[in-house]
């Protein structure tokens, strides 16, 4: 433990008069003790303070407590504090100070403080990262350090669960602001309070204070400690609000704001930072632009509607979210009045780049031309262009069209035999000065306009038992009839076909500014509408009586009208900001289930009035899972917590069960032959719907943790995995029969997953005996259902999460970049 300063205060054991005549004596003494020393330009970076280099004035320096500026000559003086185990300042703009913090060495010592001046910025970036939770793993810190050197971000904050004592250590090694070459600031987390002195006392070893501030650009950044963990720490609310008040009494009023913190400040509007009714400092009096937090690892950006401020949560940059959210960091760029724009960079991507359009056979366009569509990605340095030539003309530039994919319309000229192979051309820039060029031979088929009413596919996996009934064959070899992207991204929402038009949901957990449901149409790809969403929609939508329902992550349900794109109804389900909800809506009988915790619902569909709501169990974490319908029974995860069924109609409790791993609700499970089938961390399941008894469970020796429910084919329940591929076991008693393993994965989704591994995040769709897959390594794939051998594949270069759907003889997948496909038997 770091030892306090304390002036050592003779106790006398005499009586009342003369312990009060000794009080007077000395209390002017205590009062008089103070630290200095003094805060200077260190213009060589020595560490010392040369002739010529002179003091700073107005910087900030405390005591955890007390709160200074320094002279016009640079020095200090602070009073005593019980929280004085650091002497620090607030580093100001144009400086760096490493380290920002000393420990109290006593009063006779001189705290020095040596700024080495920088450029100084309006404009600048940051990087945020949270969670990481490990001790044993490197290569997510190289690609932070290559993005670091590649990019130039002003600094690097995490914001805590470090994680334990090795992941500590291990992060003080490796990830500090000498070997990642930008200033790194540390939160400290539930899971950084360990067994010691006291819950941080590991932390200030090796970190530092656990609240402080610092000046970037006209920005001002504050730090603030989790209050609670797995051991008792010694600071308390009290105190980080004492130095929290004397702080911001130095900023002001109309200085740009951001805090960090390790969780959100408060499920509820408002940021109050609040020990009692006397107590309370209502930030919204400044100008807070955002509290920027982990803890829940899921990516999520929320307006707080009252203030307008941001609250945002970042994944973890090294494994996936428990919601299933993508590995990422988060990027902020800062302008000179504090606003700001946000997005993610996506985790372990090294320079990829797929030709995903024109596959060797592709539909032309109904004007003839040619979509090329590329997807193109890297984690280190982004895309600057892509450009394209035909044949060997010259070449033409692309344009993005989300953060993952580049397109452009290519006109093909009427000479050009379809017959015959065309050749075309792709080269992908990179910001550090990579190239990479890919080739293709291809041949065009004609247009051609189908007009048939589809039948509809009205939900995740077709219908509310996520039991698919397809009459129509799909055989491989298949070809291209059109691609559209939505401008954001897709995860787990699978198409919705209804009145000829494909319905999907793309998100933006960056600035909120693509956050969509869009209307392609199913003969031409053509986009018909778009409609914006307050925050994102990530799985399951559904479409009935000529109406597209979903539900966004806080938790807004929204009714549309299919033909138009206009709004009919809009409800919000009050659940609070926290957890995100990522579970999607499932329709049946005229009424809606969504939400989760005491938000999950029933819903009418022509207006959302409320049929019932869940007042049985709580919302643990996010998870992507739509609730299951078995026949009266309506089947709903709560993550961390249980599975739960009730009756469909009333919303009676029927019962919950939360052994064999059921508690991690990753999957829906799919009702089939009377009874609900499904997985959960590392077993199977067969369960009765009405009474909760488990029929069959078994074991497996793989995780079950991906976001996959299970196909049929005869006696055969195929379903994937996050770490094996996929899987068919024998529906009676769960042996294995066969599996196929995809590559690995671009990136990783699956919940504490590292990268790389054989991963099938979406649901197997069966065609007649073809199993249609998309899987993370970019995938499209057609699999015999008996041996599971491959049959067809097509690479599309960007992870896929969102299952397959089948519409009017099409099959219809979605790719991470935004991208939407779709594909026919070859005639």
């Amino acid at each position: 433990m770091i030892p306090h300063a304390y002036t050592r205060i003779r106790k006398f054991k005499v009586g009342i008069f003369r312990t009060f005549l000794a009080y007077l004596i000395l209390a002017p003494l205590y009062v008089s003790a103070q630290y200095s020393g003094l805060v200077f330009s260190d213009i060589n970076g020595n560490g010392r303070r040369d002739p010529g280099e002179q003091g700073l004035a107005d910087v900030r320096v405390t005591n955890g407590e007390h709160v200074t500026v320094t002279s016009e000559n640079g020095t200090f003086s602070l009073p005593e504090s019980k929280r004085d185990r650091f002497i620090y300042v607030t580093t100001p703009e144009g400086f760096l100070c490493n380290p920002f913090y000393l420990a109290n060495r006593g009063q006779e010592v001189s705290y020095n403080f040596p700024m080495i001046p920088t450029e100084k910025r309006e404009n600048f970036s940051f990087i945020h990262i949270s969670d990481t939770e490990t001790y044993d793993s490197t290569s997510w810190v190289r690609m932070l350090r290559d993005y670091a050197s590649n990019q130039q971000p002003a600094f690097l904050m995490h914001t805590g669960d470090i994680c334990y004592e090795k992941g500590m250590r291990f992060h003080a090694e490796f990830v500090n602001s000498k070997s990642m070459g930008l200033p790194v600031y540390y939160a400290i987390g539930n899971h950084d309070l360990v067994e010691g002195p006291y819950g941080e006392a590991l932390y200030e070893e090796l970190f530092g204070p656990v609240y402080y501030s610092f000046d970037m650009g006209n920005t001002h950044f504050i730090v603030t400690p989790m209050l609670g963990g797995d051991f008792k720490p010694s600071y308390t609310k009290e105190d980080v609000y004492k130095w929290l008040k004397n702080d911001l009494s130095l900023v002001p009023k109309d200085k740009p704001i951001i805090i960090f913190n390790h969780d959100l400040l408060q499920n509820e509007e408002g940021f109050v930072y609040r020990v009692d009714e006397s107590r309370a400092i209502y930030l919204e009096d400044f100008n807070l632009k955002a509290w920027v937090y982990g803890h829940w690892h899921n990516h999520i950006t929320q307006v707080h509607q009252e203030s307008k401020v941001l609250s945002i949560c970042t994944s973890p940059v090294n494994k996936g979210g428990i919601d299933h959210s993508v590995a990422a960091f988060r990027r902020f760029d800062v302008n000179p009045d504090g606003s700001f724009s946000t997005n993610l960079i996506y985790s372990y991507v090294d320079h990829q780049m797929t030709i995903a359009s024109p596959l060797p056979n592709t539909r032309r366009r109904k004007d003839g031309t040619i979509s090329l569509l590329v997807n193109a990605y890297n984690s280190t340095a982004p895309v600057v262009g892509v450009k394209y030539r035909l044949h060997e003309g010259e070449f033409h530039n692309l344009e993005r069209v989300s953060p993952w994919s580049w397109q452009i319309n290519v006109p093909v000229r009427e000479s050009d035999n379809t017959q015959d192979s065309l050749y075309i051309s792709v080269t992908s820039i990179f910001a550090d000065s990579a190239e990479i060029v890919s080739n293709r031979c291809f041949m065009t088929q004609p247009f051609y306009d189908r007009n048939n009413a589809s039948p509809d596919w009205a939900g995740f996996l077709q219908n509310a038992s996520h039991h698919p009934k397809i009459k129509k064959a799909l055989s491989p070899p298949l070809t291209l009839n059109w691609t559209t992207n939505t401008g954001a991204y897709i995860t787990h929402c699978s198409p919705v076909v209804g009145e000829s038009t494909v319905f999907i949901a793309s998100f933006d957990d960056g600035d909120l500014r693509n956050n969509t449901i869009s209307a392609i149409d199913l003969s031409t790809g053509h986009m018909i509408w778009k409609y914006p969403t307050k925050n994102g929609v990530k799985h399951a939508i559904a479409y009935a009586y000529g109406r597209v329902f979903a539900t966004d992550q806080q938790g807004f349900v929204y009714a549309l009208d299919a033909k138009t794109g206009k709004l009919v109804w809009e409800k919000s389900l009050e659940k609070g900001y926290l957890p995100t909800y990522v579970g999607g809506i499932t329709q049946a009988d005229s009424i809606l289930y969504t939400g989760d915790g005491f938000a999950f619902s029933a819903l009418r569909w022509e207006d959302g009035t409320t049929v019932w709501t869940n007042k049985e169990w709580p919302a643990r974490m996010g998870g992507p899972a739509p609730p299951t319908v078995a026949d009266d029974v309506i089947i709903a995860s709560s993550n961390w917590n249980r599975l739960y069924a009730f009756e469909k109609t009333t919303g009676k409790p029927l019962w919950s069960q939360s052994d064999d791993g059921l508690r991690f609700r990753n999957s829906s499970p799919v009702f089939f032959r009377g009874s609900i089938y499904g997985a959960s961390q590392k077993s199977l399941f067969k369960i009765n719907p009405t009474s909760g008894h488990f029929e069959l469970k078994k074991e497996v020796p793989y995780s079950m943790q991906a976001a996959s429910s299970p196909a049929f084919f005869k006696n055969l329940m195929i379903i994937g995995t996050a770490d094996a591929g996929l899987k068919a076991f024998r529906a009676e008693d769960f042996s294995e029969v066969w599996s196929f393993n995809p590559k690995p994965a671009i990136t990783t989704s699956v919940p504490y997953a590292g990268p790389f591994q054989k991963t099938v995040s979406s649901s197997p769709v069966l065609v007649n005996d073809i199993v249609y897959i998309g899987t993370p390594d970019g995938f499209l794939y057609a699999i015999d259902a008996r041996t599971g051998k491959e049959k067809w594949s097509s690479n599309i270069g960007a992870p896929i999460y969102s299952t397959v759907a089948i519409a009017s003889g099409q099959l219809l997948v979605a790719d991470f970049g935004g991208n939407v496909y779709s594909f026919e038997s070859m005639k």
